[in-house]
């Protein structure tokens, strides 16, 4: 009889294990479709979403493979930005070897002086690189018009800006 019990129970904990096991892939594939869709222009995406997830993408650079990160950063390239720093493999020697090298593999981020207006924003991002060197740079993005990301916030231009510590 108490064999029975265990032999039951146990089958109980099983299904149970395999559900859990069942849900977690579940949402671990809607989280991982979601975060796909975050590494190419969308109209759903505001300015600062745009920056975070270009932010995110250099910070992790090579994962999953080599220079993932800078492949995220150029989609979210302007075409008006892309005629001058593209293709993809000038881009991704600018910022492998300029003044672009320390977002790489940065270890810490803070954005500061968020403004939109109208079609345009900028927002200003402070790294502390690998390095432990304190980097700024300024972020400036167009609501794109009539081309393919119509009505999507993309990079126009990132410039390098002075810290002051206080």
């Amino acid at each position: 009889m108490q064999l029975k019990r265990n032999k039951q129970f146990l089958s109980k904990v099983c299904l149970n294990k395999y559900i859990v096991l069942l849900l977690c892939l579940l949402f671990s594939n809607f989280s991982f479709a979601a975060d796909l869709k975050k590494t190419q222009p969308d109209p759903s995406l505001d300015a600062r979403d745009v920056v975070e997830i270009v932010m995110n993408a250099m910070g992790n650079n090579d994962y999953p493979y080599q220079n993932h990160g800078i492949e995220i950063t150029y989609n979210f390239a302007s075409p008006a930005n892309k005629m001058v720093t593209g293709p993809l493999s000038r881009f991704s020697e600018m910022i492998r070897v300029g003044i672009y090298a320390s977002m790489l593999n940065f270890k810490d981020v803070k954005y500061e002086n968020y403004k939109v207006d109208g079609r345009n924003a900028q927002i200003d991002v402070i790294l502390e690189t690998k390095d432990n060197v304190t980097q700024g740079f300024q972020f400036r993005l167009k609501r794109q018009i009539d081309n393919e990301y119509h009505d999507s916030w993309m990079t126009d231009s990132v410039m390098p800006i002075s810290i002051t510590k206080t």
